[in-house]
């Protein structure tokens, strides 16, 4: 479901809000323990052992720019892993809607459960829905509060973040809507990596 009236909020950049803050490049990423579409426990530092990774960060998949950007990542997930690159996205949706989201883009990436946006707050990309906005969407179908399971309106800038095998961030794609996410920055990127990176 498009709702432009969040992506005008996200370009008014009176609000002060910046897509890059926190995502300086040679910054180390500590991964932790989220949770699955399953409900079960995801271990983001053992699920990647090794690997390059790129940690892509979506609001939800009631925002149609976030299923989009799914879908453009995933199409070129075979790219990513002929560098050893994992791709895993992260979203404050609740499970359920997690796999309804799974469902409808039909991405073959994990997907992290990052509750109550804890992770993404540590680096600094989270944005609060301000009031007269929750109105706005909740007018148009989506129940943040119930789609999150909590009440924070806490939501993720767009962004997706390369790491390389020591958690430095050495890329961060970021921009005010998903639709700003390009998988080919990423791609180029690792071509400039050292092999032991």
């Amino acid at each position: 479901m498009p709702l432009p009236e969040l992506d005008t909020f996200l370009v008014d950049r009176e609000h002060g809000l910046d897509p890059r803050a926190g995502l300086y490049r040679g910054r180390v990423v500590h991964l932790p323990v989220l949770e699955s579409p399953d409900d079960v426990p995801f271990d983001l530092a053992a699920r990647t052992a090794d690997q390059r990774l790129v940690l892509l960060f979506y609001p939800g998949g009631w925002s149609a720019t976030a299923r989009a950007a799914l879908v453009r990542f995933d199409s070129a997930r075979e790219a990513f892993g002929a560098s050893a690159t994992v791709l895993c996205a992260v979203t404050p949706e609740t499970p359920f809607q997690a796999r309804r989201t799974i469902a409808a883009t039909g991405i073959g990436f994990p997907v992290a459960i990052d509750h109550m946006c804890r992770f993404t707050k540590s680096l600094g990309i989270v944005f609060k829905v301000p009031l007269p906005l929750r109105r706005i969407v909740r007018d148009r179908g989506v129940r943040l509060a119930s789609w999150n399971g909590e009440q924070s309106y806490d939501l993720p800038m767009p962004a997706a973040l390369l790491l390389d095998r020591q958690r430095r961030v050495r890329c961060a794609c970021a921009g005010w809507t998903a639709a700003c996410l390009d998988p080919s920055t990423l791609l180029e990127a690792l071509t400039r990596l050292p092999a032991a990176d």
